[in-house]
C-alpha cells in the first residue's frame, strides 16, 4: 500500500530531521555516505518548497559544506549556488531558513573563485542581492551583518561588474537600493566594531559607483513606516563616520610609517589593510565633495542648509587631518607611498572647490607634494596630476603664481605636460587642457608677479606643444598650443635664445608653423557668423605675435612668405586696402608689424 501525500510529507520531514541531526556532527557530516546525498537534498529543496522541509535541507547542506573539503566540492559540483540564490529571493521575510541560506551562500562564495561563479550565475546572484537587501534593512539581529557581508561580496568585489550591470538593467524590486541605504544608515548610527563600519562604508562607495553620488540622498523609511526621516540622513551619517575613520586610520598609518621605535612598522599586513580602508574613505569623501558641488549648482536640492554647513565643516576638518599627516611625512622625509599619493589627490580635489581653504598650508607643502611618488612610480607624476585642479584655481591670482614659480613647481607642471602629450587619449584631453590653463595663467601674469618668469624654464615645452597640435589637428588644440608658444617666445628674443646651448632652432621653425596655422584659423573665424569658442586664444596669439615681429626675424620671415600672408597682399595695392581685409585691431597691428 502506497502512503498518501500527507504521509509521504511526514516521512520525508522525519527523514530530513534525523539526517540533519547527523549533519550537525562534523565527523558524521564528512562521511561519504552523507556527502553522497547532496544531490537528493538539492532536488528536495527544489521540488518540495515547504517551510519546515526547507529549514532542514539548508541545515543539512550547511553542515556538509562546512565539515570537509569533500562536502564543499560536492555542493560546488552540483551547482548549488543558483538554487540557494533562487530560494533566498523567494523566501518570505519571516522565513527561518534565510539565515542559514545566507551563511551557506557566503561560505561557498568565500571558497570558490569569484570570477567563475559570478560569470556563471550572474542573474541568480543579482536576484539574491535584491532579496538580501530587504533583510539587510529590516533585520535587527546578527543576520543584518551576515547580509552586509554577502551583499558586499557580491556588489563590492573586483569581479562584481556583471552583477552590477544586471542590477542596473534589472526589473526586480526597485526598492532594493533604498533597503541598502537604510541598512547602512542603521549600522552607522549604532555602536558597532570598526571593521563592520568599514564594510558598510565600502558598500556605500560601491552603491555610489552603481547609481551615482545622488544615491546617498534618499528615503530612509521602509514601506509603511510613517516616521519622518530627513532625506540627507544617510549622507550625514556616511560623512561623519568617514571623518572619524579617516582621523583614526591616518593616526594608525602615521605610527606604522613614522614610529620605528615601537616596532609597529614591521607589521606590513596591518599597514596594507589600513591603506586599503583609507583609500575607501577617500573615495567616499571625493564622492561627497562632488555631490556637494553639484548640489550647489542645482535648485531645489534635497540637502538642507544646516546639513550643508555640517558637511562643509566635516570636510574641512578631514582635510586638516590629511594636511597634518602630510606634514608628518615631510618631517620624516617620507616621499614614497600610495597613501601619500591618495592624500594629495583628495586635498587637491577639495581645494579645487574651496581654493581659499588651507591656502597657506598648501603653498608651503607644494615642494614636498611635487616630490611624492607612488609605490610603482620612479619619479613624480601623479602627485602633479592630482594637484592640477587646485593649481588651476590658485594661479588665477598672482599670489598663487608666485608660490608655484618660487618653489620651481612650474617646471614640474611643464615636464608633466610634456610626458602627458606623448600618449594622448580621450581620457587625458581634459587634464592636458587643465595643465595648459595653469601655464597660461603664469605667462599672462608674468608682469605682475614678484618672482621672475624665465624663458629658459619654458623652452622645453615648445616641441611638446608642436607635437600635440600635430597629433590633434583640432582648432582648440592648435589655438591653445600657439597661444602658449607665443607667450613663451614673448619672454625673450631670437638673439637671446641663440645664446642658450640647449635651445634647438628647430623649435622656432615649428613654433612658426603653429602660429601661422592659428592665424589662418583666426581669419576663418572672423568670416564666420558664429563666434569661435577659441576667439580669446586667437586674440592672445595675434597680439603676442605682433610683439614678436621686431625680436624674431625668422618668425617674421616665415609669416611673410606663408600662403596665409600672401592672401592679404593679393590684389591689394595699398596699406589701407590691406588693413581693410580685417576688422580685428590686433590683426591689423600684426599686419603692420610684418609689412613695416
Amino acid at each position: 500500500m502506497i502512503p498518501d501525500k500527507d504521509q509521504q510529507e511526514a516521512y520525508l520531514q522525519l527523514a530530513l530531521t534525523i539526517f540533519a541531526a547527523f549533519c550537525r556532527v562534523p565527523d558524521l557530516a564528512s562521511l561519504d555516505d552523507i556527502i553522497s546525498k547532496v544531490p537528493i537534498i538539492l532536488e528536495t529543496l527544489t521540488d518540495k518548497p515547504g517551510q519546515r522541509i526547507t529549514v532542514e535541507c539548508f541545515e543539512c547542506l550547511l553542515g556538509i559544506a562546512t565539515a570537509s573539503e569533500k562536502g564543499f566540492f560536492a555542493l560546488r559540483e552540483t551547482r548549488a549556488i543558483p538554487i540557494i540564490a533562487n530560494h533566498i529571493y523567494l523566501f518570505p521575510d519571516d522565513s527561518p531558513s534565510i539565515e542559514m541560506a545566507v551563511k551557506l551562500m557566503q561560505f561557498l562564495l568565500a571558497k570558490i573563485p569569484m570570477e567563475i561563479e559570478i560569470t556563471e550565475y550572474t542573474d541568480d546572484l543579482a536576484s539574491a542581492v535584491v532579496a538580501i537587501s530587504r533583510q539587510f534593512a529590516i533585520q535587527q539581529t546578527s543576520l543584518k551583518f551576515d547580509a552586509l557581508l554577502l551583499i558586499s561580496t557580491l556588489v563590492a568585489s573586483e569581479y562584481s561588474v556583471p552583477i552590477r550591470n544586471a542590477l542596473q538593467s534589472s526589473s526586480r524590486d526597485p526598492l532594493w537600493p533604498t533597503y541598502v541605504r537604510i541598512g547602512i544608515g542603521t549600522i552607522l548610527q549604532n555602536r558597532v566594531v570598526a571593521n563592520k563600519k568599514h564594510l558598510a562604508l565600502s558598500l556605500a562607495k560601491s552603491m555610489m559607483e552603481i547609481f551615482g553620488e545622488d544615491w546617498l540622498i534618499g528615503p530612509m523609511n521602509l514601506p509603511g513606516d510613517e516616521n519622518t526621516v530627513p532625506l540627507d540622513r544617510c549622507f550625514l551619517l556616511v560623512l561623519e563616520t568617514s571623518k572619524v575613520e579617516i582621523a583614526v586610520l591616518l593616526n594608525e598609518l602615521a605610527h606604522f610609517n613614522f614610529d620605528t621605535s615601537s616596532g609597529v612598522s614591521s607589521n606590513l599586513e596591518d599597514a596594507t589593510i589600513r591603506q586599503r580602508d583609507l583609500a575607501n574613505m577617500y573615495t567616499l569623501m571625493e564622492n561627497i565633495i562632488k555631490l556637494l558641488s553639484n548640489a550647489c549648482d542645482k535648485q531645489g536640492n534635497c540637502i538642507s542648509e544646516s546639513s550643508m554647513v555640517k558637511a562643509m565643516a566635516a570636510l574641512n576638518e578631514s582635510v586638516g587631518f590629511i594636511f597634518n599627516f602630510l606634514l608628518d611625512a615631510k618631517a620624516h622625509d617620507l616621499m614614497k607611498g600610495d597613501d601619500l599619493l591618495a592624500s594629495i589627490r583628495i586635498v587637491g580635489r577639495y581645494l579645487a572647490e574651496s581654493p581659499s581653504a588651507y591656502q597657506k598650508q598648501f603653498q608651503e607643502l607644494l615642494p614636498y607634494i611635487f616630490s611624492v611618488t607612488g609605490e610603482s612610480e620612479e619619479r613624480p607624476f601623479l602627485s602633479v596630476q592630482f594637484s592640477l585642479p587646485v593649481l588651476c584655481q590658485t594661479t588665477m591670482e598672482c599670489k598663487g603664481c608666485n608660490a608655484l614659480v618660487s618653489c620651481g613647481g612650474h617646471k614640474q607642471v611643464l615636464q608633466y605636460f610634456s610626458r602627458l602629450v606623448e600618449y594622448i587619449s580621450q581620457e587625458t584631453v581634459s587634464t592636458i587642457l587643465l595643465t595648459c590653463d595653469i601655464i597660461m595663467n603664469i605667462l599672462l601674469k608674468r608682469d605682475e608677479m614678484r618672482v621672475k618668469v624665465r624663458a629658459v624654464d619654458f623652452l622645453p615645452v615648445l616641441p611638446a606643444l608642436a607635437g600635440w597640435a600635430a597629433k590633434g589637428n583640432d582648432a582648440m588644440v592648435i589655438a591653445m598650443s600657439s597661444t602658449i608658444s607665443t607667450l613663451v617666445l614673448d619672454l625673450s628674443s631670437e638673439g637671446s635664445l641663440a645664446q642658450i646651448p640647449e635651445f634647438q632652432t628647430e623649435s622656432l621653425s615649428k613654433a612658426s608653423e603653429l602660429i601661422i596655422q592659428c592665424l589662418e584659423l583666426c581669419q576663418q573665424a572672423e568670416k564666420s557668423e558664429t563666434p569661435a569658442d577659441e576667439q580669446d586664444l586667437y586674440d592672445i596669439t595675434v597680439a603676442g605675435c605682433a610683439r614678436l615681429m621686431a625680436r624674431y626675424p625668422s618668425i617674421r620671415q616665415a609669416i611673410r612668405t606663408s600662403s596665409w600672408f600672401q592672401h592679404f597682399l593679393q590684389n591689394q595695392s595699398s596699406m589701407e586696402a590691406i588693413m581693410g581685409v580685417t576688422c580685428n585691431p590686433c590683426m591689423q597691428d600684426l599686419l603692420r608689424s610684418i609689412i613695416g
